[in-house]
């Protein structure tokens, strides 16, 4: 027989890491599908993740257990609103820049150069952790999922999201001080 929400809850409070599992594993499929029905897979696997760690973090504020499902569905989806927000933005700025008619200029080409070399020495001199994930993500020829990636960095599939912060800004450190 599981353990009612509210003894869940009180266990969560205490500290108890298996009833978070508990608690994660039996609300994971709602916050999962709230996030997905606006996003996309990796999105969705973020904005879920934003959800538990916001939930971890409010958790001493939440009193009545009840409320949890409803609380993780309304973050869910405030979070994947907040994600579509910032694609959208950044949609519309790069919509504003105007298009180039014709190749690159020399200075151009050269420009363009400088920059992927400064980028990939950046990259490479990133921990082997950083250097995998942000290579699979973002330099892959095909689409990586977050389960294969989570398994072959040997981290849990909702830690990649947190990681990927943390190396971009690793990496966003390291191409200001080449600057």
């Amino acid at each position: 027989m599981k353990p009612a929400l509210t003894e869940i809850w009180q266990a969560v409070l205490r500290g108890d890491a298996d009833a978070w599992e508990d608690l994660v594993s039996e609300y994971s499929t709602l916050v999962y599908s709230v996030a997905r029905r606006h996003l996309s897979d990796s999105d969705a696997e973020d904005c879920a993740q934003q959800t538990w760690l916001a939930l971890y973090k409010s958790r001493h504020r939440i009193k009545d257990a009840a409320r949890i499902p409803t609380w993780l569905a309304s973050t869910s989806y405030r979070r994947a609103m907040r994600i579509l927000r910032k694609k959208y933005s950044v949609r519309r700025a790069e919509q504003n820049v105007p298009d180039r008619a014709g190749p690159l200029t020399p200075d151009e080409h050269y420009t363009y150069l400088r920059r992927q070399a400064t980028l990939k020495r950046a990259v490479e001199s990133l921990d082997k952790r950083c250097r995998t994930l942000l290579t699979e993500l973002f330099f892959s020829q095909e689409e990586t999922r977050y389960k294969e990636l989570a398994k072959k960095l040997r981290i849990p599939r909702n830690s990649l999201g947190p990681t990927r912060q943390r190396c971009l800004k690793k990496l966003k450190k390291i191409l200001e001080e080449y600057e």
